[in-house]
């Protein structure tokens, strides 16, 4: 609304009900999603395969749905191999309730919740993050948005300061147990919520297991956000304080620290009363490189977000800012249909298209609901100046999100600051357009956004995403000091191979080298000791390029080496370690039972492991020490001790 949004960030949105009804009130069931028919394992839990981060500590703040959002978005990146990220509740809070600018003013002013005479970091439901998502606000970095600074203010200008982009936000019914258990298995962890039982849990939590049942449903005026992370079906209905109906619970990580529960985590049973009629609905992220899109044209951006019925179509106009490349476009729907995008040039209402011939028309399939991205399969370029219209229509009649105006801060509690202005965008139902500026019982923008990169000839989003190379496969090693040696798959027909790096600050991907086609290894040297490094690898061959996986080191010393393991002394093995440059000391393991034990350190290069029993076979690793950095792991080598 007001003007376009150009966001450094793609996002994804949450969904509510009906047009212009409470979202506290919606009721989301099965028959709104589609999934496919699918089996699963009895127990699938996310932590055993490390795809979802430590648990955090919101401490005394009302704060569990900033928690909650980052949680899922960290999980996405470990699903998609971004690797490790903690990311700042702060930054998202901070920007839910502030104005944000960025890119020479060119970011929408608008606020999906203005507070002036509350704790804008407090009590807030799932819909105003995620409009602040929405619009390519975050998320930001714990390492320079700290929680401990959780009242201080930021820069307008670090709005669009994100780790990467979200390329999706898919809506998931709580009352069917396989379409969250899918959601589980491809997004990682899923955004749940519950009524306030969780402020008496002495009811209905067993304090030494962290199972949770509550028979009743104790409906109040709180709630709370936590992450659904894996599930067990066989896990015994005699854990919990009262019998449920039957065995079987989600695995829950809450944001109370890991002193409470199941060191952080809950098993909420199937069967919970509280889990029936959520406050909102549930939904998953999908993440993408924060380096995939430069800019998102879009009016909507407040939290006043309701759904119309009966959509047959839905577009926006813009005027391009510079010379620039479209890319996808991102909508916001419910139910499934068939979508057709169609983009037409010079032409700013749908009125006007008349006879006009698309500069680009390509239809998709929609099989989820919620916020997704649409990718073009070929470059469209636009100049700067033009005026751009985007249509989508749907086969079958949707539902439709729309943004609805704020003319105050003080409507419906002074939650929300935004506009609507004729031209921006339109809407189609019973067969007629309708700009929605003036055709609803309030003014209103689409949840429909375009997005672009700078320049002509750019790559499309699939071409960025192995359309017509394989993945390269990347792995990477810090054995070396301050340097990440990389290596990957030779991919067929492959010219060349880019190199991408990003320091642990930096907001996007820096080419930093191109390697011919025959070779598959690169050693990044000079490094920051200390500092985590994330690397893309794509292969070129003419337009094409391939898709990368993410893989993220951190910069450290020179790994060491067992020079010898000496075994003639009974009761004794002495290990001789090769001594390194930087390291002011070197830390030996050994295995015992299924994992290796710290068992001392020397400064020297020799240690004598005392505790050892004649005619057992032992197994040692060493590694490097300076300060807090830690080299690489040494290999393995084993010795039996003497008799």
């Amino acid at each position: 609304m007001k003007e376009k949004l150009l966001s450094g960030l793609l996002i994804t949105a949450l969904a509510l009900n009906i047009c212009f009804v409470n979202p506290a009130n919606t009721n989301y069931s099965k028959k709104s999603v589609v999934h496919t028919e699918q089996s699963f394992p009895a127990k699938y839990d996310l932590r055993e395969k490390g795809l979802v981060s430590s648990v955090k500590n919101q401490g005394n703040m009302a704060t569990c749905t900033f928690f909650a959002l980052c949680s899922a978005l960290e999980s996405s990146a470990l699903m998609k191999g971004y690797g490790e990220y903690n990311l700042s509740e702060r930054h998202l809070a901070y920007f839910t309730t502030h104005y944000g600018d960025a890119d020479n003013g060119a970011i929408n002013k608008e606020c999906a919740i203005y507070c002036e005479d509350k704790k804008w970091y407090e009590d807030h439901t799932a819909e105003a993050p995620i409009a602040t998502l929405m619009k390519g606000f975050g998320p930001g970095l714990e390492s320079t948005y700290a929680y401990s600074s959780i009242k201080g203010t930021i820069s307008a200008a670090k709005a669009t300061d994100g780790a990467f982009r979200l390329k999706g936000c898919y809506f998931i019914p709580h009352d069917d147990k396989d379409a969250i258990k899918a959601a589980v298995q491809k997004y990682g962890a899923v955004v749940m919520n519950v009524y306030p039982y969780c402020w008496n849990l002495s009811r209905v939590c067993n304090q030494s297991s962290g199972a949770v049942y509550a028979a009743n449903t104790n409906r109040g005026s709180g709630f709370h956000f936590l992450n659904i992370v894996g599930w067990d079906d066989n896990y015994s209905k005699r854990n919990f304080l009262t019998t449920p109906p039957g065995d079987g619970a989600w695995i829950v990580k809450n944001s109370w620290g890991q002193r409470t529960g199941d060191k952080g985590y809950y098993y909420i049973s199937y069967y919970d009363a509280e889990l029936q009629n959520p406050i909102s609905p549930w939904f998953s992220f999908e993440v993408a490189p924060a380096s995939m899109y430069d800019y998102q044209y879009q009016y909507d951006g407040g939290a006043g977000i309701d759904v119309c019925d009966k959509v047959s179509s839905v577009a926006i106009a813009f005027k391009a800012k510079e010379d620039e490349s479209l890319t996808g476009i991102q909508i916001k729907s419910k139910g499934a249909s068939t979508a057709t995008v169609s983009l037409y040039r010079n032409i700013s209402t749908p009125s006007s298209i008349g006879s006009a011939k698309a500069i680009y028309t390509k239809a998709y399939k929609l099989d989820k609901s919620g916020y997704q991205t649409l990718e073009f399969d070929k470059t469209v370029n636009i100049n700067k100046g033009e005026s751009i219209l985007a249509v989508v229509s749907f086969k079958d009649s949707v539902s439709y999100y729309v943004d609805k105006a704020y003319t105050s801060t003080r409507e419906q509690g002074g939650r929300g600051v935004a506009t609507a202005n004729k031209g921006e965008t339109f809407i189609k139902m019973s067969g007629n357009w309708s700009d929605l500026a003036t055709s609803l019982n309030k003014p209103a923008s689409a949840c429909i956004k375009v997005l672009s990169k700078k320049g002509h000839g750019r790559k499309t989003i699939s071409q960025l995403t192995g359309a017509n190379l394989k993945n390269t496969n990347l792995t990477i090693s810090n054995s070396k000091e301050a340097t990440a040696s990389l290596s990957w798959d030779s991919v067929k027909n492959a010219k060349n191979y880019n190199i991408y790096r990003k320091g642990e600050k930096d907001t996007g991907y820096t080419l930093i080298k191109s390697v011919d086609g025959n070779k598959t290894k690169y050693d990044d040297t000079g490094l920051t000791l200390g500092t985590k490094y994330s690397y893309m690898v794509i292969a070129v061959s003419g337009s094409a390029e391939s898709s990368s996986p993410i893989k993220t080191a951190t910069s450290t010393i020179a790994a060491t080496w067992i020079k010898t393991l000496d075994n003639s002394e009974r009761g004794k093995i002495k290990i001789t370690i090769a001594t390194t440059k930087s390291a002011e000391s070197y830390s030996i393991y050994r295995l015992e039972g299924d994992k290796y034990k710290l068992i001392g350190s020397t400064k020297t290069g020799t240690f004598t492991d005392k505790n050892v029993e004649g005619g057992k076979t032992y197994s040692y690793k060493v590694r490097a020490v300076k300060g807090k950095l830690l080299s690489a792991y040494s290999g393995v080598k084993k010795v039996t001790a003497k008799n």
